[in-house]
């Protein structure tokens, strides 16, 4: 949950991204009959390379891919390139979670979505962070 808190934390914590999706930021799925643009964001995998201290401190490193859609192409890219900003290099506490950096991974293809009739574009980024057991 800690990578998906800081991911969150950080989207909606930023004046650019919340000034073009405003608060739509969703959790692994856009909701139906929701507004555009939006931003989704969701984890595809995590490690745990082990534990740090002998106070049952771990680093665990979470792959969360973010994916932005929008009724235009431009659109959607601007949207993809605020949340890129707002994510990439971070570290620190976000969202109650102890981050000790955020960095690229894969950008995915460009997509369109003929029943929802949107453009979506994706970036995946690695979140290193300190997990508490």
């Amino acid at each position: 949950m800690g990578a998906r808190k800081a991911a969150y934390a950080l989207l909606s914590g930023d004046a650019t991204v919340t000034g073009l999706v405003s608060t739509r930021i969703y959790p692994t799925v856009l909701p139906q009959d929701k507004t555009l643009p939006a931003l989704v964001y969701q984890r595809i995998s995590g490690v745990e390379p082990g534990q740090i201290d002998g106070q049952g401190r771990a680093l665990v490193q979470a792959r969360i891919q973010i994916t932005a859609l929008a009724d235009s192409f431009g659109s959607c890219a601007e949207i993809l390139d605020a949340a890129r900003e707002a994510l990439l290099y971070q570290y620190g506490t976000h969202g109650g979670v102890e981050v000790v950096s955020i960095i690229r991974d894969i950008d995915g293809a460009d997509d369109f979505d003929p029943e929802l009739q949107a453009y979506a574009q994706s970036i995946d980024v690695v979140v290193t962070y300190i997990e508490t057991q």
